[in-house]
């Protein structure tokens, strides 16, 4: 497992603790943990592990020997020397800085002290920067976000089977027919007038 993990970074630590000194069985399992392994002694000079140059991006053949190597792919090449030499006399070292591949690619790297002239390099954790084709998220100083409320809650429906059939049809509002209005009363006693005296008439002649 090659993770570079913090777990992998103690248990690279407790096995160097426990040997007091950087053996095969070291290396493998820092490399294991894809951390490298460095020292320096009190003349200056360096020694890298395998997986140090490959964390680094540089080809073996530019080797490691001295601090003053160290200039080679390193940004703040002074305060990395620094770093190694603080290695010598303090337990607390610890630096971030940035390699510089052979091929221009640039890595973000962590050295901790492990003991007296030992360190371990591991890569560092970068966020994710934003592009410029990205929308930034920064808003101008002075504007003030206020919170939104949250909606209120909507009551779910009752659960249970849905209706069996079709869904009901409104009935068809029922329009009554037209009704003639009846005469009035008077009207038709005046008709039925006319028409008796029609006939008297009629039997007189």
């Amino acid at each position: 497992m090659r993770d570079g993990s913090p777990g992998w970074l103690t248990i690279v630590a407790a096995d160097f603790a426990a040997r007091g000194r950087i053996d095969d069985a070291l290396v493998r399992t820092a490399t294991a943990a894809q951390v490298g392994l460095v020292t320096i002694d009190d003349d200056g000079r360096v020694w890298w592990s395998d997986e140090s140059y490959f964390l680094h991006g540089r080809p073996r053949w530019r080797r490691v020997r001295t601090v003053d190597d160290l200039s080679w792919g390193v940004r703040e090449p002074a305060a990395v020397r620094r770093a190694y030499i603080a290695t010598l006399d303090q337990s607390d070292v610890e630096l971030r800085y940035t390699a510089v591949g052979a091929a221009g690619e640039t890595r973000e790297l962590v050295l901790l002290a492990l003991g007296r002239g030992v360190a371990v390099v591991h890569r560092a954790g970068v966020p994710r920067a934003t592009s410029a084709a990205e929308p930034s998220t920064q808003l101008p100083a002075g504007v003030v976000t206020l919170p939104v409320p949250a909606p209120e809650p909507v009551a779910a429906p009752a659960a249970g089977p849905p209706p069996a059939g079709p869904p009901p049809v409104a009935p068809e509002p029922v329009v009554p027919e037209p009704v003639e209005a009846a005469a009035p009363a008077d009207l038709a006693v005046e008709a039925e007038v006319e028409d008796v005296e029609g006939a008297d008439d009629v039997a007189e002649q």
